[in-house]
């Protein structure tokens, strides 16, 4: 019981002694008129603008926000076209179909796997269409129509025609040197045709 008196005792006189320091601090403090009281402290004045930017809301569109800043979250990384007639358009990369997409309609892609490619934004339902029914510049999914029409070829072989040549007779109509009939002609001659065919007067 008396060690518990003595610390106890102790621990008062202690505290006695760290007060009666504090009070000859703050005594010798005032002594010296180094304290200033609160309300005596020049402080700067606040502008008028200070004050208005401190009260003022700004309330920027999220097309602001993404016309001045940008959003890496939502930047398109290219922007395609429908080379096709119909694009199936998929819930993940050959998943179901959840929509349909014509020739020429435009997509902005915002991520690629492989061959296919995503056309939703990052927290949109997944969008997916495959990659190689895409072109990349206006006008490329135009269907070129090839008016030309080419005749196919036929080929026809000529055909070559042998006329034999004529014999000539040894007997010309009734003339016959060898047969004795005579011929005659515009002046009265007479003649008649050899077996060779000559003309013979006689």
């Amino acid at each position: 019981m008396k060690r518990i008196l003595l610390a106890l005792t102790f621990i008062f006189t202690s505290q006695a002694f760290a007060e009666s320091d504090r009070l000859e601090e703050l005594s010798k403090t005032l002594s010296n008129g180094l304290y200033t009281h609160p309300d005596n402290i020049e402080l700067p004045a606040v502008s008028n603008t200070s004050v208005k930017l401190r009260e003022k809301n700004i309330e920027l569109s999220n097309e602001e926000v993404e016309q001045n800043y940008g959003s890496t979250a939502y930047r398109a990384i290219a922007k395609r076209y429908v080379n096709t007639a119909s694009l199936n358009v998929r819930d993940k990369p050959r998943g179901t179909v959840v929509d349909m997409l014509k020739r020429g309609q435009s997509v902005l892609v915002y991520d690629v796997s492989g061959k296919w490619e995503r056309i939703s934004k990052e927290f949109e339902t997944q969008r997916w269409v495959d990659s190689s029914l895409l072109c990349s510049f206006n006008g490329c999914y135009k269907v070129v129509s090839n008016t030309t029409s080419q005749r196919p070829l036929t080929y026809t072989p000529s055909s070559i025609t042998y006329t034999p040549k004529k014999r000539v007779s040894s007997s010309i109509g009734g003339c016959s040197c060898g047969s004795g009939s005579y011929c005659y002609g515009p002046r009265g001659g007479r003649y008649c045709y050899t077996s060779g065919g000559n003309k013979s007067y006689r």
